[in-house]
């Protein structure tokens, strides 16, 4: 889980969520706060996703909450099992459409 730095957005890892019909493959769900109450936003799902990629096992934000790096410990790369990923999402809480 991650916190921006006024605690008013978060990102919440879910790494051994079945997702689509992938075992293990991860989600990330995104919350914003405003006064005292947590709001669901979206998930976020990987770029390219699979069986056992665990997205969402660390997350991070930027101080302002707009900038993510969620990564996978499972993705596969040049046919090398579990080599992982970060992904960057720029702009989280304006631009749906990049998730």
């Amino acid at each position: 889980m991650s916190l921006n730095s006024d605690a008013t957005v978060a990102l919440i890892g879910a790494s051994m969520k079945d997702e689509s019909g992938l075992v293990d493959s991860g989600v990330v769900y995104l919350y914003t706060r405003s006064g005292g109450t947590w709001t669901y936003q979206r998930k976020l799902l990987s770029f390219i996703r699979e069986t056992g990629d665990q997205s969402g096992y660390n997350t991070a934000l930027n101080a302002k909450g707009d900038i993510a790096l969620i990564s996978t410990i499972g993705n596969r790369f040049e046919n090398t099992t579990q080599a992982g990923a970060v992904h960057f999402y720029a702009d989280l809480t304006k631009r749906p459409e990049l998730l």
